[in-house]
């Protein structure tokens, strides 16, 4: 529901400019994200903007795109979220993957949850 090539175009700018690139290299080496973003040569690390996973005995999907914030003004993202959820209601998100709530916290740069006795 969001067509694109294999790189980034111009309608990448606008939702783009609206995001954070995660870090994703302390997740499992086998996390391909949806979004990506290509590192230079020197650090090669495993960046991205959105991606899928099982994660507390369901599935999640994590943009770092703001998908929220005046959302009607900005048609791209608005179509990014659409084909997002869309996606997911389809049945098509079926992540390989599976990491902790810990490990989502931790893009997050929230601290783990305390440990019960």
């Amino acid at each position: 529901d969001f067509p694109s090539d294999y790189y980034k175009d111009m309608q990448w700018w606008e939702p783009i400019k609206h995001s954070v690139v995660v870090n994703l290299t302390g997740l499992p080496k086998n996390l391909r994200p949806i979004i990506q973003v290509v590192d230079n040569v020197r650090d090669c690390q495993l960046l991205g903007y959105v991606f899928e996973v099982r994660c507390g005995g369901g599935n999640l999907i994590f943009s770092s795109i703001d998908l929220i914030s005046d959302i009607d003004a900005r048609p791209v993202s608005r179509q990014l979220r659409y084909s997002l959820i869309n996606y997911v209601q389809r049945g098509d998100c079926r992540p390989k993957v599976e990491v902790t709530t810990d490990d989502i916290r931790s893009l997050l740069d929230i601290p783990p949850e305390p440990q019960k006795p």
